[in-house]
């Protein structure tokens, strides 16, 4: 997901025309239809107007881009180009949703006022292209709810997928791995530069620790207190990686 000049239909030429000033291109890895009957499973009442947002502030439109092979496009029409976040929620049931935050305004991130993470389920975004982003900080901050461990890249994001999720390293207990899929460090001019083990000694996080870093790709373990929800979230402007960690054992 990224701003675009303009918001290609999926599997066609042309692009969607939509009301705003600037446009975020979604791309899910999902259909609307039943790969195998063809059936559709969903069928809006008007492409165009997939949410009715009159009177919203800063969203302008959202729109289907089209559906085929595997992948739905769809437009967001916005004010103007702001800050924006991406995360997955479980539920409800054995269903899950993606939900997408628009800032109103540039100033003081809105991320201050989130509740805690609740989900242990492992986290991924959608694969991309195959260019390197490049790892040029982490860092760590504590909320009042969670703690944060935040990647910040820069170059080329196109390409940058997280994967992350709890991971059993037997004798030295649960780690929570972020994978940072074309998300490069190493050999790379400007960098990563600091140092691989860090000890932010938090409520939550006791240890940040670079695990690998190869020609496309950064692992990095968490070592936390105890199992407890978290979340990830994707933030441009700049470009960054985010990983909240609940104090509390909810969802765990």
């Amino acid at each position: 997901m990224s701003y675009v000049p303009a918001v290609p239909y999926q599997a066609r030429d042309g692009s969607l025309t939509l009301r705003g000033g600037a446009f975020l291109n979604i791309v899910l890895l999902t259909t609307t239809y039943d790969i195998n009957t063809g059936t559709s499973t969903y069928t809006p009442a008007n492409i165009n107007e997939l949410v009715n947002i009159s009177g919203w502030r800063t969203l302008r439109q959202v729109a289907g881009g089209g559906s085929f092979e595997g992948y739905t496009t769809i437009g967001l029409g916005v004010r103007a180009r702001l800050p924006f976040r991406v995360f997955p929620l479980a539920g409800p049931g054995g269903h899950s949703r993606l939900v997408i935050d628009v800032a109103h305004h540039w100033g003081t991130s809105a991320a201050h006022d989130l509740s805690a993470p609740t989900s242990t389920a492992r986290q991924y975004s959608p694969l991309g292209d195959n260019q390197n982003a490049t790892l040029v900080g982490i860092r760590a901050g504590t909320h009042p709810a969670y703690d944060r461990v935040v990647f910040d890249f820069r170059g080329s994001t196109s390409g940058l997928r997280y994967v992350v999720g709890y991971v059993d390293l037997g004798s030295i207990g649960w780690w929570l791995r972020v994978d940072l899929v074309h998300g490069a460090m190493r050999d790379l001019p400007g960098g990563y530069a600091g140092p691989w083990i860090v000890y932010p000694a938090m409520a939550q996080l006791k240890t940040i620790r670079i695990f690998d870093a190869y020609g496309w790709g950064t692992t990095v373990l968490l070592k936390l207190d105890r199992i407890a929800g978290f979340r990830v979230l994707r933030l441009t402007s700049p470009d960054r990686i985010v990983v909240d960690v609940a104090h509390d054992l909810s969802g765990a």
